[in-house]
């Protein structure tokens, strides 16, 4: 607003999760010095007792050990959270020991199966570089990469150094109208994203990742710096897709591309470097687009830099080049063609990378793949939450598909039931343009349009519940109350005489199973709207992302609904036979009866409701 343009040597940017690089970095230093063993239990350096989500009582699945391996391949097998990432108030940062402690994430799956991007494994990472070298995760950077960089404009210290402070960006968000100037964001837990620094001193890091062959100038071994940057794990083995030793593989357009993107609750940024080039391209904005939600910018630069500087077959060129090599051919084999024709697919593929013990599980619902078959064999229609509208792709390899039109690659994950191959199962989606997590084949009570027919109805049902026996009720009253105060005047004869007779018509049409049914009905329309409140209380005034831990006896109140609910379908069963209430009523009182139930299993399953005391 001031009109003062960024200098890229001084402007200070948060430049988010791009911070892992310097992480695995220095852990490739230890790794070279002998101190760390990339495939050791890390309770070798953890005192994994002392730590609940890693103590044996918290493993219940016996999941094997987890590695430093699988924290930089971000394969540990943790579920997802968000809560207390950022805090307002400078005393509630925690030191890395209180950040790895102070939750108890539940590990959903077995260490280097499925990748599903962890911030808390990059915690675990960052604490085991203090217990190694005796310094803080600040210290141990500044000392080993900012100097020998020389980069004297980068602090991963919240907050920041009074030195620096003078030069740092605002971040900025949309708050409906206009762009608002927001405050400085401290980060719980700075290895996964607590760094601050400017454009020239990241150009000095890509510099050194760029040096291969020299290890970055003395930042690593030649050899260490080759091995950070070759894959660590790739969903499928036939592919060169996955993740290197803490970089994303981005490549695209036949060109190696590793780095990593970065985003905070203002600043969002990417960091791509071209090894075989000797390139490396950043970019960091201080805020996201005018509805306030981030559209990728620096995605579609170099998307579009790629496309007019490396220019590459799409997948209708590669199709043709497949199919005339396959009329050419004298050899029967299965062709990619048949083997699209023949594996089902299609259906609905939600994020991985979701929490399983709160409520933000029910985030996985938004960020999800629809695929359904293309107008040709060999070809799929996808749908997602980045690209809502069908784009066509067309198969390239086995189970590998190509956008028609450009460059993006979708890997289907498949499970072979018999020894030829010829029957699979299709159990996820891998995405190269998302290359921090999978998508897994779900079952229809898990799907989108389900979920929201079920919520909808529930929601609605309880609405109409609460005007009917809440609303109406009060109207009527103070309307009464109204129309006896007017004037002084008092009900002619005959009017009291008319009521009258309405009151005993009433009492006839509400027999006491249909009051106790209207009761029931009342009482959980009220424990859900406990619930709405409590919630809407979290979100807005406790502040949802800043507010730390969640309180426990919200979550409690959905119970009160269920239990109370249990009874509502034998009561609309008894509206029916002793035809309580009019035609339009009974029908309501039905759909209320199985709405708010499925409304509960709604809760229950995307993590609204406590499943025990500690959840």
């Amino acid at each position: 607003e001031n009109d003062v343009a960024v200098d890229p040597d001084s402007s200070l940017f948060r430049p988010g999760s791009i911070s892992k690089m310097f992480l695995w970095t220095g852990i490739m230093q230890l790794v070279q010095q002998g101190k760390v063993n990339l495939d050791k239990d890390i309770c070798t350096y953890l005192n994994c007792e002392e730590i609940p989500s890693l103590a044996k009582k918290n493993n219940p699945n016996d999941y094997a050990p987890i590695t430093m391996s699988h924290l930089m391949a971000h394969t540990p097998g943790f579920e997802d959270y968000l809560f207390n990432l950022f805090v307002k108030e400078e005393a509630k940062i925690m030191s890395l020991e209180e950040c790895i402690t102070f939750r108890t994430l539940q590990r959903v799956r077995e260490p280097g199966s499925e990748l599903a991007y962890s911030n808390y494994g990059s915690l675990l990472a960052g604490r085991i570089i203090e217990l190694v070298t005796g310094l803080t995760f600040e210290e141990y950077i500044e000392k080993n990469i900012f100097e020998p960089l020389g980069m004297t404009h980068s602090t991963f210290r919240q907050p920041l150094p009074q030195d620096l402070a003078p030069d740092m960006s605002e971040g900025y968000a949309y708050n409906g109208e206009e762009m608002v100037k927001k405050h400085f964001e401290l980060v719980n837990g700075t290895p996964a994203g607590g760094l601050t620094s400017t454009a020239n001193d990241i150009a000095k890091f890509m510099k050194a990742h760029l040096s291969v062959n020299t290890g970055g100038n003395g930042l690593l071994k030649p050899a260490t710096m080759k091995k950070m940057h070759t894959l660590l794990h790739q969903p499928d083995p036939q592919y060169e897709m996955g993740f290197t030793h803490g970089l994303m593989d981005m490549s695209t357009n036949g060109v190696r591309v590793i780095g990593h993107g970065g985003d905070t609750l203002y600043f969002h940024s990417l960091l791509t470097l071209l090894p075989e080039h000797n390139l490396g391209i950043f970019f960091s904005f201080n805020t996201g687009s005018e509805n306030g939600v981030p559209d990728f910018p620096a995605d579609k630069i170099v998307k579009s830099f790629m496309n007019h500087f490396f220019p590459a077959p799409t997948g209708k060129d590669k199709r043709v080049v497949m199919d005339a090599n396959k009329n050419a051919s004298t050899t029967s084999t299965t062709t990619t063609t048949e083997l699209a024709a023949f594996v089902d697919y299609t259906g609905n593929y939600n994020c991985n990378r979701r929490s399983e013990s709160d409520m933000l599980k029910v985030n996985s619902l938004a960020m999800s793949y629809q695929v359904k078959r293309g107008p040709s064999p060999d070809s799929i229609l996808v749908s997602s939450f980045i690209k809502p509208e069908f784009t066509e792709y067309v198969a390239i390899d086995k189970h590998l598909f190509q956008q028609a039109d450009g460059q993006q690659k979708l890997l289907f994950l498949v499970d072979e039931t018999t020894e030829d191959g010829q029957q699979v199962v299709v159990r996820s989606l891998f995405a190269d343009a998302l290359p921090f997590m999978q998508f897994t084949k779900i079952a229809w009570w898990e799907q989108k349009m389900f979920n929201i027919c079920i919520a909808a109805t529930g929601q609605i049902s309880i609405m109409l519940g609460f005007f009917i026996w809440f609303l109406v009720p009060i109207l009527r009253f103070v309307w009464s109350k109204a129309l006896g105060r007017g004037k002084g005047k008092t009900l002619p004869a005959a009017g009291a005489e008319e009521a009258s007779e309405q009151q005993e018509e009433t009492q006839q049409m509400d027999p006491p199973g249909a009051k106790a049914a209207s009761l029931q009905g009342s009482v959980v329309v009220l424990a859900y709207f406990a619930f709405y409140g409590s919630i809407i209380y979290i979100s807005v005034v406790r502040d949802l992302v800043f507010g730390g831990s969640l309180p426990k006896w919200p979550f409690f109140l959905p119970y009160i609904a269920f239990l109370n609910g249990l009874p509502l379908p034998a009561m609309a069963v008894a509206a029916w036979r002793k035809k309580y209430w009019g035609l339009a009523f009974r029908i309501y009182y039905t759909v209320f009866a199985v709405a708010v139930q499925g409304l509960f299993w709604f809760l229950w399953h995307w993590g609204f409701v406590a499943r025990s005391l500690s959840h």
